[in-house]
This record gives C-alpha cells, sequence and structure tokens, in this order.
C-alpha cells in the first residue's frame, strides 16, 4: 500500500527507479510498515541495502529465520 502498486507489477527485480512514489520518504514508510507487518526489526546498514524488492525479501527472510525470540530481541533492542 505504501507505493500504490497493483500486486501484479510488484516483481523482485523492482528498484527504486522502476516506482515513481519510492522516493526516500516512502522507502522508509516502507520499511516500518516490513517491521510492523512482520515483527522485525531493521537495521540501518540492513535499509541502505534495500535497493530492490528482491533485497527486501532476502532481509525479512533473513529475519523471519532467525529463532523468535531473537527476532523479539531485535524489536526491543535488548
Amino acid at each position: 500500500h505504501v507505493l500504490r502498486l497493483p500486486v501484479d507489477q510488484i516483481h523482485p527485480g523492482l528498484t527504486p527507479d522502476d516506482v515513481e512514489s519510492w522516493d526516500s520518504v516512502n522507502h522508509l514508510a516502507l520499511v516500518l510498515a516490513i517491521e510492523n507487518e512482520f515483527s522485525i526489526r531493521c537495521e540501518a546498514d540492513e535499509i541502505m541495502e534495500f535497493t530492490s524488492f528482491q533485497a527486501i525479501l532476502s532481509a525479512v527472510e533473513k529475519r523471519m529465520a532467525s529463532p523468535p525470540k531473537l527476532r523479539a530481541e531485535e524489536r526491543t533492542g535488548t
């Protein structure tokens, strides 16, 4: 919903260059939406590497593969 794209236009190779609405503000909104949806916390250096939808998918998959306790600690910063 953040980028206002039809689902059929979203694919792994999608980049900010392909989407007019994927600017710096919506990039952060997208990260927040992902963090909230999956109950994960993304690190700043990781966010900077979100240069494509595939990079985002890979990061989420990596976080989801972490043990639940670790994911909870990442959310709270403890």
